[in-house]
């Protein structure tokens, strides 16, 4: 209404931009932590039976990580995400149960990188470095996010067993990297070579990896039957579906968005704009998480 009542341009523009700024600073607030609840930072420095269900899950070279929700310390239910490094030989899965034992740590910065920020943007409160005693129970209730994420986990982990058949480590590891996104399945003197060479990159989940697929399985279901409009429908679902399989991390989702919005430009014929697309994109994913 008091945009509508406001005639001259400037002033319209200013009060937009208030506005947006007042939004902004209230989204934030409502991702803080509930102050009549406890939080799993606040359960830590201790040794604590732990429980949780497992929300993520990548194998690493001498291990695994995990992020856990619906978590309990100490029977206790805490408000927060723990993120686990697993032993070898720990097999988890979406939706699994995990219980151990373990000395939760707060996140903390490292050097110049706020590592704490980093994790609380995804909701983490506390990590756990190798648990003990970890036991693995199969969920009886399954939700509609671990029953999707599982199953394309899985079908992630069927290519990802074909791959090693094909091709001999550390080939199948990276290409499991670039296709992917993580080079955690390899080894960390490969690792430190592609750090000094300046090639880390090709194995970072982000824009590379969704512009490989999406391009290729554009370019290629364009020449079946199912012409333009449908190999963009199909093209728009495994986008979706990869950008799950490659972890569903900030830098993908924004490249998945970006590349969902160019698909639709094409449905619609039309050039996409990069600026507006890339502010656009930013806006929605900040929208839905700002500390990000």
């Amino acid at each position: 209404f008091l945009l509508a009542a406001v005639r001259k341009g400037n002033v319209q523009l200013i009060f937009l931009l208030v506005a947006f700024f007042a939004f902004g600073l209230w989204r934030y607030a409502t991702t803080e932590w509930p102050q009549d609840m406890a939080t799993v930072s606040e359960r830590t420095g201790f040794s604590a039976r732990v429980k949780g269900t497992v929300r993520e899950f990548e194998p690493r070279f001498s291990g695994g990580r995990a992020i856990l929700d619906h978590v309990q310390v100490a029977d206790g239910p805490v408000v927060g995400y723990v993120l686990v490094w697993l032993p070898e030989h720990s097999a988890l899965s979406i939706g699994d149960t995990a219980v151990f034992a373990c000395r939760l740590l707060k996140p903390e910065r490292i050097e110049s990188f706020r590592y704490d920020r980093h994790l609380r943007a995804q909701g983490i409160g506390a990590v756990c470095g190798y648990p003990e005693h970890l036991d693995r129970r199969l969920s009886g209730h399954k939700t509609l996010r671990t029953m999707i994420f599982g199953g394309i986990g899985k079908i992630k982990t069927f290519f990802l067993d074909r791959l090693s058949l094909i091709a001999p480590e550390p080939h199948a590891s990276f290409l499991s990297g670039l296709l992917f996104g993580g080079g955690s399945l390899l080894s960390l003197s490969l690792r430190e070579d592609f750090s000094r060479t300046g090639t880390s990159h090709i194995l970072a989940a982000s824009g590379f990896n969704v512009a490989l697929f999406t391009l290729w399985f554009l370019g290629w279901a364009s020449t079946t039957m199912l012409k333009r409009r449908g190999a963009l429908v199909t093209t728009a679902v495994l986008l979706l579906a990869y950008t799950i399989a490659a972890g569903a991390t900030p830098a993908v989702v924004r490249a998945a968005m970006m590349a969902g919005i160019i698909l639709v430009a094409k449905w619609a014929r039309r050039l996409p704009h990069t600026t507006n697309l890339l502010l656009f994109t930013g806006s929605i994913i900040l929208l839905f998480n700002p500390r990000l």
